[in-house]
């Protein structure tokens, strides 16, 4: 699904932009996820679990253009990503395709600026145009700050699966299924 260039300020009056990725912006996002994943423990991968091959990554973003229910946001402010996110089904298959999931990320010193809130809004919006019923994640139990930006914008806790996250450091964390549903 493609997305509109849209522009949004900063709590401290610094512009930024919104934009579906494309096929150019490989080289930026993989950059990007490496760093942000070398910035917390919180997020799924660890900075060496990221694909480096660009080929790949063009092709998936030709994927997300292509496709009618997955949207791939960019922040970018100064030509430069500070934030990302993505809308995907659950599964591909009728029993659930009412259904999705997403991921979002902001890099640590543009958190608290009000990006993550534009982002959930932009997710929620452009999934309910997507025709999904309810919108899903999973989150550490102990990333507090996410989980009141989900609690601010309408998700409840649906469950919890014990030592769902382990760290390298052989330390677990408990894994929160939040959703929320979109019918009005």
């Amino acid at each position: 699904m493609i997305f509109s260039l849209k522009e949004y300020r900063l709590k401290n009056g610094k512009k930024y932009s919104i934009r579906s990725a494309e096929e150019s912006d490989s080289k930026d996002i993989i950059k990007y996820r490496q760093e942000v994943t070398s910035e917390t423990n919180f997020l799924l991968t660890y900075p060496e679990e990221i694909d480096t091959n660009i080929e790949k990554m063009m092709k998936y973003l030709r994927d997300f253009e292509k496709s009618t229910d997955r949207l791939f946001l960019l922040v970018y402010m100064n030509g430069e990503i500070i934030g990302m996110c993505s809308i995907v089904p659950i599964l591909e298959r009728i029993k659930v395709k009412h259904r999705t999931t997403f991921g979002l990320t902001v890099k640590k010193e543009f958190q608290g600026m009000g990006v993550g809130n534009i982002l959930m809004n932009e997710i929620i919006e452009n999934a309910r145009k997507m025709n999904y019923e309810q919108i899903e994640l999973e989150v550490y139990s102990n990333n507090k700050n996410a989980i009141k930006l989900y609690e601010k914008h309408g998700f409840q806790k649906w469950g919890e699966i014990p030592n769902g996250y382990k760290l390298k450091d052989g330390t677990y964390n408990n894994c929160i299924k939040m959703g929320k549903f979109l019918k009005k």
